[in-house]
C-alpha cells in the first residue's frame, strides 16, 4: 500500500508544543510518500525512468512513480514547391517546424492529450503543403510547436522558401529554419530550394535539378522541385512529441 503525503504546517512542530499523532505518522510516512511520488508530495529529481515517444496523436498517462516529465514538442515540416511547368524555374523548399521544451511537475496530473502534426505534402504542379502543429495539453500546461509552411512553386523569379514554425509554452521555445528559395534561372540544371533544417532532429531535403527530396527525421522541410517539366517538390517530415519521465 502506498503512503499518503501529509503536509505539516510550519507552526505545528514548535519547541514545547504537544505533538499530535498525525504529525508523528507524517514524519514517518512522508519520506516514503516522496519516494513513491504520492499526490501532493514534493517532486524529487533523479535519473530518467522511461521515455514515451509519440509519432501519432494519443493520450499520455502518468506511470506509477513518475513525478516530473521533460516534454519536447516538434511541429511538422512544410513540403517543397514544384518547379514551374512553363518557365522551368525551381520551387522553394518547405520551412521546418518549431520546437518547444518544458519541465513539468505531473505529480497531480494524471494524463495529457498529445497531438502530433504531420508533414506537409509535396508540391505537384503548385505550392507545397504546410505541416501541422504538435501539442502537449494536460489541462494546466500547453506546450506547442507550429508547423513550417510549404515552399512556393517556381515562378518568374523562382520559388520562395516556406517559413519556419515556432514553439510556445516551453521554458525553451525555438523556431524552425526557413526553406531556401529555388533557382530563378530557367532550364536545367536549375536547383530546387533546400528544405529547412531542425537540428538535431531533422535535415531538410537537399535541392537538386530534379524531383525534390523529402525532409529527413522529424520537423524538417522538403526541397523544391528543380530541372524542367515542372518537377514535383519533396514532402515535409512529420513532427514528434517526446516525454522523458523522472
Amino acid at each position: 500500500m502506498c503512503a499518503d503525503w501529509v503536509a505539516i504546517p510550519d507552526n505545528v512542530l514548535e519547541p514545547g508544543d504537544p505533538v499530535r499523532s498525525v504529525d508523528v505518522l507524517a514524519l514517518r510516512d512522508n519520506p516514503i510518500a516522496i519516494a513513491e511520488r504520492a499526490a501532493g508530495a514534493p517532486p524529487v529529481e533523479g535519473t530518467v525512468k522511461s521515455v514515451q515517444v509519440f509519432t501519432a496523436g494519443g493520450t499520455w498517462t502518468r506511470p506509477s512513480g513518475v513525478g516530473l516529465v521533460m516534454v519536447e514538442v516538434i511541429g511538422g515540416g512544410g513540403g517543397g514547391g514544384s518547379a514551374d511547368v512553363t518557365l522551368d524555374t525551381a520551387g522553394g523548399g518547405g520551412g521546418a517546424g518549431g520546437y518547444a521544451k518544458r519541465l513539468i511537475d505531473v505529480s497531480a496530473i494524471a494524463s495529457s492529450t498529445i497531438t502530433v502534426g504531420g508533414g506537409g505534402t509535396a508540391g505537384s504542379g503548385g505550392d507545397g503543403g504546410a505541416g501541422a502543429t504538435s501539442t502537449w495539453a494536460d489541462g494546466t500546461n500547453t506546450v506547442s510547436a507550429t508547423a513550417g509552411t510549404g515552399g512556393i512553386a517556381g515562378g518568374s523569379t523562382g520559388g520562395i522558401g516556406g517559413t519556419g514554425g515556432a514553439g510556445s509554452g516551453g521554458q525553451l521555445n525555438g523556431a524552425g529554419a526557413p526553406g531556401d528559395p529555388g533557382s530563378p534561372i530557367a532550364g536545367s540544371p536549375n536547383r530546387g530550394g533546400t528544405g529547412g533544417h531542425l537540428t538535431p532532429y531533422g535535415a531538410g531535403g537537399r535541392g537538386t535539378g530534379s524531383t525534390g527530396a523529402a525532409g529527413a527525421g522529424f520537423g524538417a522541410g522538403g526541397s523544391g522541385g528543380g530541372g524542367t517539366a515542372g518537377a514535383d517538390g519533396g514532402a515535409g517530415a512529420p513532427g514528434i512529441v517526446l516525454v522523458w519521465e523522472f
